[in-house]
């Protein structure tokens, strides 16, 4: 029996789409890509270095290579024996590697519920981390827990083995047995 047959086993990735925050740093990484490629052409002629314009498109994607990764990556979540891992997956050279940014012990979360008719409770977290696939999916799930001392608000994609998850695990879960989410 593998942790994928287990029932308190889930685990979901998906895509960050290009909107509200995400957008506007794409959107100024592309501004820099063509600020540094204007100044480089810029900085050749001024000195009369004409030959070296012919590296600049291999300068600009070396530079895209190193870079765009940090607007550009997935979600992922893992619920496995009572723990939820929440992150993000970036490409490498080696293959896609995940960054955990929340450990959650789901039996010691504050609150449990869809996002949808719960936004009111975002302003009982000091902090907010969406890792929600669109700013309006109706499938996302919101957990808040204390890490440290201060109260975690943390949007995800729900799907339906998530929810029955966490409304057995967590005591605070509200109207989520049972829910429709994704898969």
């Amino acid at each position: 029996m593998s942790e994928f047959d287990s029932p308190n086993y889930a685990e979901y990735t998906y895509d960050k789409k290009n909107e509200g925050k995400i957008k506007k740093q794409r959107t100024l990484m592309l501004v820099l890509y063509i600020a540094v490629a204007i100044i480089y052409f810029a900085v050749c002629c001024i000195t009369k270095l004409l030959p070296l314009i012919a590296i600049e498109p291999i300068l600009i994607w070396i530079l895209v290579f190193f870079t765009w990764k940090y607007v550009s990556y997935d979600c992922y979540f893992v619920f496995d024996a009572g723990m939820l891992e929440l992150g993000t997956v970036k490409v490498t050279k080696n293959g896609r590697r995940q960054s955990p940014r929340h450990k959650i012990h789901v039996k010691e979360a504050l609150f449990a519920a869809p996002l949808v008719g719960n936004e009111a409770r975002l302003s009982e977290a000091e902090k907010v981390d969406d890792l929600g696939e669109s700013e309006t999916s109706e499938n996302r799930i919101l957990i808040i827990y204390n890490n440290e001392g201060v109260d975690t608000a943390v949007i995800f994609e729900g799907t339906a083995k998530i929810a029955k998850n966490l409304a057995s695990f967590c005591p605070n879960a509200q109207d989520l047995k049972g829910k429709v989410f994704h898969g």
